[in-house]
Order: C-alpha cells, then structure tokens, then sequence
C-alpha cells in the first residue's frame, strides 16, 4: 500500500519545479493546481517513503531540495509568509483563474488550514533531514506568520482571506 501510494505522488510531481499535482488521471495526465495541502503532504510522504525504505536517502534530498527551491521563489502575500491556496504545479507560479475552467470566477485566497498542512511538512523535512535542507525548510516555516489569521475584534481566527477583498473574508 504504501508502495503504491509513494509511487502515485511521486507520477503527480513535476519533474522541474518538485511540486505535487493536486490529481492524477487515469491517463497518467495531471492537473494543472496544486495546493499548499499537496505541497505538504508531498514532503512528510517523501520522508515516510525513506523511512520505510522505499526511496533511497540521495534520492529524497533531491526531491526535496527541488520543492524547497520552488517554495522559496513562490509568490506569498506580503510580509506575512503565507502561501496563495493554488499555484501552477509546473512552474510555482500563484494561479489567477482557475485552470479547468478559465472562464469561472476565481479569486486567490490564503487558508490558514492549507497553510497549517504545509507548515507540517516543513517542520518534518526539518526535523528529518540535516544541513542546508533543514535549515532552509526551517526558515520558511519559522516564515509563517499564523497570527495574521487572527481577528481580536471577533476573537476568532479566519479559515481563509482574500487578499482583493478582505470584507469577504
């Protein structure tokens, strides 16, 4: 199970950028998106797959060293080190229409939630890996600042913003 599951991330990510796609088709295509959910998952499930074997210890560093550099070049909002929910998986680049379907409005947001599952994944490779890859995925964790969620005058913390109108959020 677990071969397969590895072996199924590993068809979903760009060979280029390291980055997960967000589906794989039975024709073995993908999809444009990705989500920082993905992104995530891709990297703890690469530190499980050398964990149990499946991948080599040269052959993880490199995966994760390819989706660290990709991550460090990718668009966040502001100063707040947050990454955008969807972004090309090919090439990084933040999406700003939806790729299925251009026509449907589409509008970036941040989810604190897709956040918290990248910040795992950071903090794993982190915590599992040494030298410039640890403490590269340990400064875009330490990067990102949850506490932009936060709403004092509600006392509650927000599940998504977006950025062109923060009344909606």
């Amino acid at each position: 199970y677990a071969q397969r599951t590895w072996a199924s991330l590993a068809a979903m990510t760009d060979a280029s950028s390291g980055l997960p796609a967000d589906s794989l088709n039975a024709d073995g295509s993908t999809s444009v998106q990705t989500s920082a959910t993905n992104i995530g998952a891709y990297l703890w499930s690469a530190v499980a797959a050398r964990r149990l074997r499946i991948i080599g210890r040269r052959e993880e560093v490199a995966r994760l060293t390819k989706t660290i550099t990709t991550l460090e070049g990718m668009e966040r909002y502001g100063d707040t080190g947050q990454f955008y929910n969807w972004y090309d998986h090919r090439t990084g680049a933040k999406l700003t229409s939806w790729p299925p379907d251009p026509s449907q409005d589409f509008h970036p947001i941040l989810s604190s939630v897709d956040n918290g599952w990248l910040a795992v994944g950071l903090k794993i490779v982190a915590r599992s890996t040494a030298g410039s890859l640890s403490r590269r995925a340990w400064r875009l964790y330490r990067e990102m600042d949850f506490g932009f969620y936060y709403r004092p005058e509600a006392n509650r913390v927000l599940f998504h913003y977006r950025p062109d109108d923060p009344a909606a959020s």
